[in-house]
């Protein structure tokens, strides 16, 4: 974590992205959102949002959805895995990520 970060913030993060069926689009998202805090020496956390760019750009060819929000997941056993998975002692804990439109995020 970043200095300034919040103090409660976990150490260790995992993506969960629900979908009916996995595309490579989604795959290259998570990939491009799991390596924002190391490029950007910065954190992401519950509450967070995550602009697809100035300005933000659409994902996957919707014309709306172009933000993501970071919220914990919401399938019940998902909710538990932090106690049942650690690394290097410390659990990891799961950010559901959740697309937004901009109009949505800000007003939020």
């Amino acid at each position: 974590l970043p200095r300034g970060a919040d103090k409660g913030a976990p150490r260790r993060v995992e993506l969960i992205f629900y979908c009916s069926e996995p595309r490579d689009e989604y795959i290259s998202t998570l990939r491009w959102v799991a390596h924002f805090p190391h490029d950007s020496k910065s954190w992401l956390g519950h509450g967070h949002t995550m602009p697809n760019g100035n300005p933000p750009a659409p994902f996957w060819g919707s014309i709306e959805l172009d933000t993501l929000f970071f919220l914990p997941p919401i399938v019940k056993k998902d909710q538990t895995l932090p106690s049942e998975l650690n690394l290097g002692g410390e659990p990891v804990h799961f950010l559901w990520v959740v697309p937004l439109t901009t109009r949505n995020a800000i007003s939020s």
